[in-house]
């Protein structure tokens, strides 16, 4: 029989993996802002309101903002 394969996981690497977790970096933030905006798009988009939103016929006579 065989053994079974196991994780080597050391308990300096477990450590260091749980202590990793509270680091706050810019790129954890961006993601962090980018997740959330995409959470309320979301939302919006189920609840079927989109107050800035034109039907597709209306659309065209909407004004611009250039």
């Amino acid at each position: 029989m065989k053994d079974k394969a196991r994780g080597k996981n050391s308990a300096m690497k477990r450590y260091l993996r749980k202590r990793s977790k509270n680091i706050i970096d810019e790129r954890k933030l961006r993601m962090e802002a980018i997740r959330k905006k995409e959470n309320d798009e979301r939302e919006r988009k189920a609840s079927g309101k989109d107050e800035n939103k034109l039907p597709p016929v209306l659309a065209r006579f909407e004004k611009k903002n250039d």
